[in-house]
């Protein structure tokens, strides 16, 4: 649809709301003058103003549904195969949403089917299945894991993980956000998107009702049942070209919740990831002002807004924002999409990079100043540095090198242990690294590499494919990347690889390397060459990789990690001949080695 087509049915629809009801007939008769599909876009608008507010708080679609939904009986304490119906949560305008427990794992899952009314509707059917193929296509901690599809009885259904939490929507009805829990909630959507949109899906209908919290502060994204296919993503996903057509929407029909559409969706135009960031922005908006960017009366009138007018700024609602979040907020909200956010993870960095300045002001000022952190361990603690890095030795040199660098106040405590992974004989895991935050673990076994949250269970690939085995794995800082040491079945040594956290295929850096480390700003990877006895210095995304350290033809380098500071690196190096280990830092300017700690492998060590 047209601009000019748009304009032509708006300013018919004001006119038409200034008459009698009794009086649009004749009057559209004339003002339509035989254009069918005009006069249809304008009576469909009065039908929806007939609702009131009822149609802004409510899409149309679901209001029909819900109306719809009521005719069907109610599936509460039925059985669908293994899952036992407990309640309805909800109907919308694709379908009923309702919690159920699968008797066979013994878990609650939510199971979303259409209503016995639209069983028969091919298209409802078509954008149901395309809302079941879209999800499981997607492997994301932010997105909703979908069980699997279904069908019982002639009731076709979709099983999902049931969230526990709150949906966007209720949490703001509940008050004002924080800054920081409104960063973090952003940033977990961006994430989500970011991963759908590598995967080329578009999800079209991005607003609060779609967006759950959790109660361990996780985020999901819900219903991707108007998402699009925009061009499949080589080997990033499972979706096959065959299914492009069907994942396709025509140009043309308008999909998506009135208040958080784009310019081009509003228009009817074709859309493509640059919709979603829009409609984030108008969720950013709200969660900073406490108001909707595009408001009005009628849905007409919103989709004036949409179009025509620039929402209020942020901080003339809200002084105290930071004025960099209402540049974020303005640049996704930017009518050209041109101009708008490109990606979602370009969104997402800023919104990290705010994040972490908040964070770094907020230590800063709950101290008082900036305290300057020692790099030179304790005498008590040295010694068990020492213990574990005789471990080290035998399997766990990565361990006693941290404790080295770190440095400990006494004894280490019987640690409370929690298993995170199977136990397997034929798939033991042979790396794993723990993330910052403590969130999460990166590992590999013999089947692959993998994602895992620690507090939930959840396990998602790292996207590594079954020709790769992983060696080494460090994370970088932000919790968004690993750099990983691994070999191909043609390859003798392993090369260097980053992947993200948030899908996508797996990148190489650099052939022949051994271990890695990041640097902790997330600027630089410092790893060991295969040879053993080099170690190298490059930028994170590959470039201008220097030699920084030379050893003997005798000496090997086994691990190689960061100071906090970011200056200065430990690493640890045996010295065949002499069978000896060493301790060594050195400065990144420059100058000799510090040899901490050097003494027989064996005698010494253990």
């Amino acid at each position: 649809m047209t601009p000019e087509r748009w304009q032509q049915i708006d300013k018919l629809f004001e006119q038409a709301l200034e008459k009698e009801p009794d009086c649009r007939p004749s009057f559209l008769d004339e003002a339509c003058a035989g254009d069918a599909e005009l006069r249809r876009e304008v009576e469909s608008l009065l039908g929806y103003e007939k609702q009131g507010q009822q149609l802004l708080a409510r899409p149309a679609l679901q209001v029909i549904a819900g109306r719809l939904a009521g005719d069907s009986p109610s599936l509460v304490g039925q059985q669908l195969g293994r899952y036992q119906v407990l309640s309805l949560l909800g109907a919308g305008g694709m379908g009923e949403v309702y919690k159920a427990k699968d008797t066979d794992l013994h878990r609650a899952v939510a199971l979303k089917l259409l209503p016995a009314g639209f069983a028969h509707d091919k298209d409802r059917l078509r954008r149901f299945q395309r809302e079941a193929r879209a999800v499981s296509a997607l492997n994301h901690p932010n997105i909703l894991t979908l069980y699997e599809i279904e069908e019982v009885q002639g009731t076709l259904f979709i099983a999902t993980e049931f969230i526990d939490g709150q949906t966007l929507r209720q949490r703001l009805s509940a008050g004002a956000l924080q800054l920081s829990e409104l960063l973090d909630i952003a940033i977990q959507v961006a994430s989500a998107l970011a991963t759908a949109h590598q995967a080329g899906i578009v999800h079209r209908d991005i607003k609060p009702e779609n967006i759950m919290l959790r109660q361990d502060g996780y985020v999901k994204v819900l219903d991707f049942g108007v998402a699009k296919l925009i061009e499949a993503h080589r080997g990033a996903t499972s979706i096959q070209p065959s299914d492009m057509a069907t994942l396709y929407t025509e140009t043309g029909q308008v999909m998506g919740t009135v208040q958080y559409m784009s310019p081009e969706q509003a228009l009817g135009q074709d859309v493509d990831h640059r919709t979603d960031l829009f409609s984030l922005g108008a969720i950013l908006y709200e969660m900073a002002t406490g108001r909707q960017p595009f408001q009005g009366a009628t849905a007409a009138a919103v989709f004036d807004e949409i179009l025509h007018q620039q929402p209020t700024l942020p901080r003339k609602l809200k002084p105290d924002l930071p004025e960099e979040l209402e540049k974020i907020i303005r640049k996704t909200l930017e009518k050209d999409r041109e101009l708008r956010y490109q990606t979602a993870f370009d969104l997402r960095a800023d919104l990290k990079r705010m994040q972490r300045q908040i964070e770094s002001d907020g230590v800063i000022a709950s101290q008082g100043a900036k305290v300057d952190s020692t790099l030179s361990p304790s005498p008590a603690s040295s010694r068990w540095s020492i213990l574990a890095l005789g471990a080290a030795v035998i399997g766990l040199a990565a361990v006693g090198v941290t404790w080295l660098i770190w440095g400990r106040t006494g004894p280490p405590r019987e640690p409370t242990q929690r298993q995170i992974t199977t136990n397997s004989f034929e798939t033991p895991v042979s790396v794993a690294a723990i993330s910052s935050d403590g969130k999460n673990l990166a590992f590999a076994d013999e089947d692959g590499a993998y994602l895992r949250l620690i507090d939930t269970g959840e396990r998602h690939s790292l996207g590594f494919p079954p020709s790769l085995k992983v060696s080494y794995l460090a994370w970088f800082p932000d919790g968004n990347r690993l750099a990983a040491c691994a070999t191909s079945g043609g390859e003798s040594l392993p090369s260097l690889w980053s992947v993200s956290t948030l899908g996508g295929t797996p990148r190489k850096l650099r052939d022949n390397t051994l271990s890695t480390s990041v640097s902790p700003d997330g600027t630089q990877i410092v790893f060991v060459s295969a040879n053993g006895n080099e170690i190298w210095l490059m930028e994170a995304n590959g470039g201008n990789a220097h030699k920084i350290i030379t050893g003997s033809k005798e000496d090997i380098f086994l691990r190689v990690l960061w100071f906090p500071d970011g200056r200065r690196l430990g690493y640890l190096r045996q010295s065949i001949v002499k069978q000896q280990l060493a301790i060594e830092s050195c400065d990144l300017k420059g100058g000799s080695a510090s040899v901490l700690f050097s003494g027989s492998w064996l005698s010494d060590f253990l």
